[in-house]
């Protein structure tokens, strides 16, 4: 798995892990292995159990909200005249890589500039 590229990404990640933890919790409070605190609100066992695979549910829930999204991210950006409503673009019929007049950036401002700089 490389660098995520969005915070999107790094989001969905996240929620996977803190889903599957919850989810795990919740089976290890049914089984037995993990027991409520005599301080804690909930002081049954299978409630308990009940409480952490609820979490766990809503953390992968909105991971595969945030995976849908990211698809249809991705579905956009690799074909964008299949977009509704929408004008091909100058690069459509270009070949992959060639998208026609460079851009030039500032390297002290980190902006787009046409021929100088304004910094």
């Amino acid at each position: 798995m490389g660098k995520p590229k969005y915070m999107e990404e790094l989001l969905k990640i996240i929620f996977l892990w803190l889903g599957i933890a919850f989810m795990g919790m919740g089976l290890l409070c049914f089984l037995g292995v993990l027991k409520p605190s005599t301080n804690s609100a909930v002081r049954e066992q299978a409630a308990l159990g009940i409480v952490y695979a609820l979490l766990g549910a809503a953390f992968l829930l909105v991971q595969a909200i945030l995976r849908a999204a990211l698809s249809d991210t991705a579905a956009a950006a690799r074909n964008p005249t299949a977009r509704s409503g929408s004008t091909p673009s100058p690069s459509a019929g270009r070949p992959p890589g060639k998208t026609g007049r460079r851009r030039r950036w500032c390297r002290r401002c980190r902006r787009q500039r046409a021929s100088r700089c304004a910094c």
